[in-house]
């Protein structure tokens, strides 16, 4: 007999979203239908507003005077700055012009010639068997090398700084609640290695992303403790929506094999791929916010100081 599957669970229950029960993995599309179904502005199991339509969402990301990032990551539990998710402008502004010589499209061309040899090498490990996990032999590991080259620090920590990343995101995640004893300790660990090498990146300078950053003299450079809440960003960005979108975007080459053939026999159209592979299946559901002060948002009153997701 075939064995039973467990009946899913629906995740809109008396008005609610439940955020943790969508079917994300299966389906985006269907996902955030679900939650459009509720209306402009939803509420989740957490007592979050979720900004579901697209003239709200664009207002809300317009107005970060109404829509603050600044505590939207509190939830993370870090005592230092999340530099620069966490800040608004002119804050925000700040941060973008000490990061954008490294981020600009002239600053990103300079690792170019590595990250297409990190991942030739990836390819190389199976491409004789014709097949592979491509999560965990190209979607884990390449992102991870690329920002730790990027950002100066040991290749050999790969698989720690992952087990580190993992516990704070699921000491974070969707489902809410307290954090283990075990996520917290890890989290320590991970700020008391960042720490280590900020400092001696203070000392020694580099030619990478945090050497430069560290070693900056300049009246506006970042502090010891803006670096540690970048650096904390960076491990978690790094190593983890990169993963996401490049599981996601291969997810919908292998469902739609036409399309995989049209960027094969069209290599010119890959940059125009890359952004709608992006925009249809990107790495983050939604972007959290926090009302500053009550706002009406489809005809929905959102109260002050309360936490928002942008779907």
């Amino acid at each position: 007999m075939p064995e039973a599957t467990a009946e899913r669970t629906d995740p809109l229950r008396d008005g609610i979203v439940h955020l943790e029960e969508l079917p994300v993995a299966e389906s985006r599309t269907e996902a955030f239908r679900l939650i459009r179904s509720l209306g402009p502005v939803a509420r989740d199991a957490h007592g979050a507003y979720v900004i579901t339509e697209s003239e709200g969402v664009s207002f809300a990301l317009r107005h970060p005077d109404l829509f603050s990032s600044k505590r939207a990551l509190d939830s993370l539990g870090s005592p230092f700055p999340i530099v620069p998710e966490a800040s608004d402008p002119p804050e925000h502004t700040r941060y973008r012009q000490l990061l954008r010589p490294f981020f600009s499209v002239r600053g990103i061309s300079r690792w170019v010639p590595m990250i297409h040899a990190l991942t030739t090498q990836l390819i190389d490990n199976f491409i004789s068997r014709g097949e592979c996990d491509l999560v965990t032999e190209l979607a884990i590991p390449l992102p991870s090398e690329v920002f730790l080259t990027l950002y100066g620090l040991p290749l050999s920590d790969r698989d720690q700084l992952i087990t580190w990343k993992d516990a704070v995101l699921s000491a974070v995640g969707l489902g809410g609640g307290a954090a283990s004893d075990e996520s917290i300790t890890l989290a320590a660990q991970l700020y008391e290695y960042l720490v280590g090498h900020i400092a001696d990146k203070r000392r020694n300078g580099g030619a990478d992303v945090l050497g430069q950053l560290a070693s900056d003299r300049r009246d506006d450079r970042m502090t010891d403790d803006e670096l540690l809440g970048l650096s904390f960003l960076f491990v978690l960005a790094g190593l983890d929506t990169v993963t996401s979108a490049l599981s996601t975007a291969f997810s919908v080459l292998a469902a739609r094999p036409e399309l995989r053939r049209k960027i094969v026999k069209d290599p010119a159209i890959i940059p125009s791929a890359v952004e709608e592979l992006l925009r249809v299946e990107g790495p983050v559901v939604t972007v959290p916010r926090v009302a500053t002060e009550d706002v009406v948002i489809g005809g929905r009153r959102i109260p002050a100081d309360s936490m928002v997701s942008i779907a």
